[in-house]
Order: C-alpha cells, then structure tokens, then sequence
C-alpha cells in the first residue's frame, strides 16, 4: 500500500484500516464468519458479521439476489486494492492520498470566464469561499482553456519511478505535481488545471459544484436506510411519483448530490443529502409522500 506524505512526519503512527462494505466479497478463498443479521434495502443486501479482535460489527453489501440469513456460515474476502489507511488522530485517509489543493477564492486569480463557467456548476444558492482542485489534476502542458498558476520551484522528492515537484504560487500556496521533466530550485514553471477540473468549495472545504451545469433547483433532504429500501424525505415536497432511480450520486465531502429519475414520469430531480458508503448509482430511492397535482 503506497502512502501519501504527511505534512508532519511524527512516528510512530497510530492508525487502523477501513473498506467499503461493497469491497467485501463472499468467496471460498476468504476466511470464515457467521451471519449475525442481514439487512434488505430495495436491491441491495447488507451482511453484518463480527471479525476477531474489532467489537463492532463489519458489514459488507450485495446487490445479486441472495437468500442469506442470520447464523449462516460464509467466508469473505477483503479486495485489497480497496484497503485504506486511515491517521487515528486526524481520520485523514493515507492511502494513496492525492492532495486537495485549496485557494482563497479572491486570490485564485480567476478570469470572469473561469468564474462564469463555475457559477453554471453551483449547486442551489450556496455560498463558495475558496477553488479547490486535485493535484493529480495539475498539468505541465498548456491545457486550452484551462487556469493557468505560475510557481516557483521550492523542493522535489522521487519516489522512484516518478519525481513530485513542490512549487509555491503567487499567493503562497504550494502546488505538488509529477513530472518527467528535470527543473532546479527556484525556477519558474507554468502549471495548467482544465477548467472541469476546478471545484468551488464552502467554509468546511466542502465541494459546492456539480460535474455538469446545475439546471434545475436543488433540494435538501435525508435518507432513512430501512429493510424495505431507502426512503427520502424533505421539508417541502417536489416529486410527482413514489419511486426513483439513482441516476447519479456525486459525493462532494459530507454531503452527496443526487441525481434522481422518476420511475413513470422520469421526472428529474437534485437532492442533496448526507454521505454515506450505501449510496450508489442505481439505488432505487422512495418518497414517503407525493406532491398534491396542480
């Protein structure tokens, strides 16, 4: 498992390992559990089974149709591409960590293009703070319409097959990416960000914007996870049916966009609700009210 670099390298380090319940599988390879309750939510299946030396319990999901039930022996097997690390103080995942960028929105140095371009990604009336982006989004070639940051060269590190650069732009902060090119200390270098690449971020540092143009009004609601499916409620209603799709679910930090379907109507809709790993694309979704008809 290859680690990200920590900002301060402070040993020895406590931390414990995390996967997602959809990164657990039943397989004859794996080692033995009991079956000690079984969920079903609409086509998904949670498993809850106990694992030595963890007092809670360890759950993984199923989307084929299945017949488990309590007291069942299985043997599960951990994808280990999936495994995560995980800084016991700081909950800040350290596997294969690629940095968040972060810059104070009055200093990102945006064109009134760039910021036209955000603004149509905007989700509702929420209130951006700083552009945040990835580092593994940076680029040393010219990327035609994207945001250009000019840094200078403040440090590199190999990592063996590949060398990461650290270069700190005019405001201060500093950029890390890969190159195949050779450059010394203190020089200067263009870096480039393609423009769908570049996210607007609240005060937690939370992604505000869609992937695509926000069309449509977006609502704030919550998911109950029950036996019989997953059930969504609002405040106000605004669906025209009981039942939706999953189109997409975009998560953006604590909270996941929701792109829904209808059903009949295939009427769309965008909620915006709170993370969790049992969200996915397809997830059938049920209102527990309609809208009264006009």
């Amino acid at each position: 498992m290859e680690l990200c670099q920590l900002s301060e390298d402070v040993y020895p380090l406590e931390a414990y390992l995390g996967i997602r319940p959809s990164d657990i599988k039943i397989d004859e390879s794996g080692f033995p559990v009991e079956v000690e309750l079984v969920e079903r939510l609409g086509e998904q299946t949670l498993v809850y089974f106990h694992l030595g030396g963890r007092k809670e319990f360890t759950i993984l999901s199923l989307v084929e149709p299945n017949t488990l039930a309590k007291g069942d022996k299985i043997k599960v097997r951990f994808d280990v591409g999936k495994l995560h690390l995980f800084d016991k103080k700081t909950e800040r995942n350290l596997s294969n960590a690629i940095p968040l960028i972060e810059m104070e929105l009055d200093k990102a140095e945006l064109s009134e293009e760039e910021k036209a371009s955000l603004d149509k990604r905007l989700i509702g009336s929420l209130n951006p703070k700083s552009v945040v982006f990835l580092a593994s989004d940076v680029r040393t070639e010219e990327i035609k319409g994207g945001h250009r940051f000019e840094v200078k060269i403040e440090g590199e590190k190999d990592y063996g097959d590949k060398k990461t650069y650290y270069g700190r732009d005019t405001s201060g902060i500093i950029i890390p990416f890969v190159s195949e090119k050779a450059y010394r200390k203190g020089q200067k270098v263009d870096l480039y960000v393609d423009l769908d690449n570049l996210n607007y971020a609240d005060k937690e540092k939370q992604r505000i914007t869609d992937d695509v143009e926000v069309d449509t009004a977006v609502y704030p609601a919550s998911l109950d996870f029950r036996p019989r499916g997953c059930f969504l409620t609002e405040d106000e209603l605004h669906n025209d049916e009981k039942a939706y799709k999953t189109v997409k679910a975009i998560r953006l930090g604590k909270k996941t966009l929701l792109h829904l379907e209808g059903a009949e109507t295939h009427q769309k809709l965008l909620y915006f609700v709170e993370s969790s790993d049992l969200i996915y694309a397809s997830l059938p979704i049920y209102m527990r009210k309609r809208r009264k008809s006009k």
